[in-house]
């Protein structure tokens, strides 16, 4: 009897060991982003408002750590204002759109699913429950051209707008990952954001049920 307690008392002491020294494992939140959907080894650790987030490399989490309110984005939170020039020749404003639901669409003619996701959001424009802002924001000296050459062969009704200012918009709206589409409703508050995988239709349902209240 004895000897059964201490062979069974060994065998749990081999499966705690086991155990411990499996490595931990996680969705790292930076991989999550760009689309990962296994969880992997976790690596590293940052702390951010009394939470512990897990991360697979050194390199993630210090991406974290330089700007976590990119990453724990709450919402609601206030849209900051962006004000610019559009290609098609006029300009637009938040301040200016006030009072209706806005989509802000932040893009790159290089990004499939980007480009995927216009034909719906030029659609869902047209029907004028919501107003679209595209904001390219395509780089290099020839950036102008490219987009411009791209909605030529690919059209949009709604305004695209280059961010090319010294304070580009998309840092002030914390993108990190293309496409970054984000829902303003009339009071200015961002009360939704979709990065990589856009759902159009969880957006829609969101402002059909804000108008009827």
């Amino acid at each position: 009897m004895k000897s059964s307690f201490y062979s069974l008392l060994f065998v749990s002491l081999l499966a705690v060991a086991a155990w411990a020294g499996e490595p931990a494992r996680a969705l790292c939140m930076i991989c999550a982003l760009r689309g990962e959907t296994e969880q992997e080894e976790v690596v590293a650790t940052r702390d951010y408002k009394e939470k512990t987030y897990s991360f697979c490399s050194e390199k993630c989490a210090k991406e974290f750590a330089e700007d976590p309110d990119a990453y724990v984005y709450e919402l609601p939170r206030a849209a900051p204002d962006l004000a610019l020039a559009t290609l098609q020749g006029g300009s637009v404003s938040l301040e200016s759109l006030k009072g209706e639901w806005v989509v802000v669409d932040f893009w790159a003619t290089w990004c499939k699913p980007c480009v995927t996701t216009m034909p719906e959001l030029d659609a869902w424009s047209k029907t004028g429950d919501v107003r679209v802002v595209g904001i390219a924001i395509d780089e290099g000296k020839d950036h102008e051209k490219k987009v411009k050459k791209f909605l030529e062969k690919n059209p949009v009704t709604y305004p695209i707008a280059l961010d090319v200012a010294d304070k580009p918009v998309w840092q002030s709206y914390k993108v990190k990952i293309l496409p970054t589409v984000l829902l303003i409703d009339p009071s200015g508050q961002i009360v939704a954001r979709q990065v990589g995988k856009v759902d159009l239709a969880a957006l829609r349902t969101m402002v059909a049920a804000g108008k009827k209240d």
